[in-house]
């Protein structure tokens, strides 16, 4: 019996933290064609995923082409977080994150805009204008 099984050549996974992924035990071989691209989580706010260089390595080393996100935080923060997570800070720290990490500047990036709800308006500023100061940066 063969137990490989065929998937959409358009399939593109995200990655991150929250996969748990043990690579050693992967069995990404027996999925064919293998996904056109992968993109892993490289920051959130101001914090780095801390799967990010495992699943950004693994990924190349199996030439599948990989890209990387920042899920993206408005600000003020909430739960009483700081409002010093900043746009340009949030930027700085994807930059660094995926810099380190190899990044060539040829492969594609993301923003994950998620934090609506919890995005407050700060002196008249929109949700735009947050992710635009971000874009910007």
């Amino acid at each position: 019996m063969n137990n490989t099984f065929k998937v959409k050549p358009d399939l593109v996974i995200d990655v991150s933290y929250y996969e748990d992924i043990d690579y050693s035990k992967a069995v990404f071989e027996k999925i064919d064609p293998l996904p056109l691209h992968v993109i892993a989580r490289a920051t959130y706010g101001v914090r780095q995923d801390t799967t990010f260089a495992s699943h950004w390595n693994y990924w190349r080393e199996h030439n599948t082409p990989v890209g990387a996100y920042h899920y993206w935080y408005g600000t003020p923060m909430y739960n009483g977080r700081s409002a010093k997570e900043g746009q340009g800070d949030q930027a700085d720290n994807f930059i660094r994150t995926i810099e380190a990490a190899g990044f060539s500047g040829v492969e594609p990036l993301w923003i994950d805009l998620e934090e609506f709800g919890n995005t407050s308006v700060k002196n008249g500023q929109t949700y735009q204008d947050l992710v635009y100061q971000w874009i910007t940066h």
